[in-house]
């Protein structure tokens, strides 16, 4: 990660009002392995995680719009306090850039069957999956070479 986008990440953390952290884990046990680095995001001293986010439902009569940015993240304010949101588009497509941002910003290297295994990252993807976006997503990422090395799916309601 550049300095560029570690201070992205950490002014977004600040607005919503969080702490970020930055550290590098070291991997020195062989040439194969890399190393970590990791962002954490805290509140109140506590990390932050899917699993501690408090979901509320709302009642709203009103109109509500849909967006779709072509980053996938939004940042949004709702009860003055600024939040980043995403999962806007159509899997296979934000997956695919995604792969072509995070090659340009970290690097790849090439596996022994000429596909593109990205540096230090890799993509975890959990809205939108069933079996056919699987596959969608899969084909699009082979279709410019890159490895299925590069991701993992997440289980959401479609698997279910």
């Amino acid at each position: 990660m550049n300095n560029g986008e570690l201070t992205l990440v950490q002014q977004i953390s600040i607005l919503a009002e969080y702490g970020c952290t930055y550290s590098i884990h070291t991997d020195e046990r062989s040439e194969k392995f890399s190393d970590v680095h990791a962002l954490t995001i805290t509140k109140n001293g506590t990390v932050v995680g899917g699993q501690s986010i408090k979901k509320e439902i709302i009642n709203y009569s009103g109109k509500i719009y849909c967006v779709q940015v072509p980053s996938g993240m939004l940042l949004v304010r709702r009860n003055k306090r600024a939040i980043v949101c995403g999962n806007s588009g159509h899997p296979p497509e934000v997956v695919w850039k995604l792969a072509h941002l995070l090659a340009d910003a970290f690097g790849y290297t090439y596996n022994s069957k000429g596909y593109k295994v990205l540096n230090h990252v890799r993509i975890l993807q959990g809205d939108g999956i069933n079996r056919d976006s699987m596959e969608g997503i899969l084909a699009k990422l082979r279709g410019s070479m890159f490895s299925a090395d590069n991701i993992v799916f997440g289980m959401g309601g479609g698997l279910l």
